[in-house]
């Protein structure tokens, strides 16, 4: 059985400019558990974002806008 949760990463278009966010999401029913601030560069989400997974032992995947 793999991880039940997974990080899901995007970004969006706002009136300040691109923005960049990660979710995570459960892979059975796809909740959405928690949401990231917007972060203002790739790099600065990314960052959090491997840290989360390290720490909750799941993958990092191209999620889609909801």
């Amino acid at each position: 059985m793999g991880p039940s949760e997974e990080i899901q990463t995007f970004e969006r278009m706002t009136l300040l400019g691109p923005r960049w966010f990660f979710r995570i999401v459960d892979c059975g029913n796809n909740e959405i558990l928690a949401a990231s601030q917007p972060y203002k560069s790739k790099w600065g989400r990314d960052k959090t974002a491997r840290r989360l997974s390290r720490s909750l032992g799941c993958a990092i995947v191209e999620g889609k806008r909801k």
